[in-house]
């Protein structure tokens, strides 16, 4: 997992992919964030973030 905590966060582009496997998948403990950003101010331009769920948390200060 990638952890950001700051006021102002803004990426360059970048790639975030989250490879764990699908809720439905029978796996215990299968979901997981791939990306989480703590902040007020958080923007992402020409950034790609693919998974098949929980791939962004974001939360405020």
């Amino acid at each position: 997992m990638f952890y950001v905590s700051s006021e102002i966060f803004s990426p360059s582009p970048s790639l975030c992919k989250n490879s764990s496997p699908a809720l439905n998948s029978g796996i215990m403990g299968a979901q997981a964030v791939s990306l989480k950003v703590v902040g007020d101010k958080a923007a992402f331009y020409g950034c790609g973030l693919y998974g098949k769920q929980d791939t962004l948390l974001d939360q405020e200060i």
